[in-house]
């Protein structure tokens, strides 16, 4: 709509003078009562009315859809976030047990090295395996080394 002033109209911190254009949708002036007073006219002879507020409800109804949109999508963020910590929690949790289950391991696979060492350090045969031999009926004392050298020697390569 075209608007020109028809006596002087004070809009938007300024003076409108007669004949010079009037802006239209300015925010809180009432363009029906300064119509009534003569001060404006449509220049196609239209009847004046106020812009609707649905204009700048339309702005703001947008501003609230998108300001919505936001929210949502932090609403969003922080869902995932609270998801991948409580999953990093869980993680942490059980690379400690983890941990404690490999240090439980090791403690036992050097007990098993030890015991393992030790049984490798003693003789295969009780110190007095040469005398249990000699005291079997019928192998006597000349045969009885031969047999303890025999348990005790090192296995041979084929």
């Amino acid at each position: 709509m075209k608007l020109t002033a028809k006596r002087p109209v004070f809009i938007q911190d300024a003076w409108v003078l007669p004949g010079q254009p009037v802006p239209y949708n300015v925010p809180g002036f009432n363009y029906e009562r300064a119509a009534d007073k003569g001060q404006i006219e449509a220049e196609d002879g239209e009847d004046i009315f106020n812009p609707e507020p649905e204009a700048e409800d339309g702005a703001e109804r947008a501003d609230q859809g998108e300001l919505e949109s936001l929210r949502q999508q932090l609403a969003e963020a922080q869902r995932e976030r609270d998801e991948i910590q409580s999953g990093l929690n869980t993680a942490q949790v059980d690379r400690d047990a983890n941990q404690q289950r490999i240090d439980e391991l090791v403690t036992e696979r050097d007990a098993l090295a030890a015991q393992l060492s030790e049984a490798q350090a003693r003789p295969a045969l009780p110190a007095d395996a040469l005398t249990r031999l000699i005291d079997i009926k019928g192998v006597g004392e000349k045969l009885a080394p031969v047999i303890l050298d025999a348990l005790t020697a090192a296995p041979q390569a084929g």
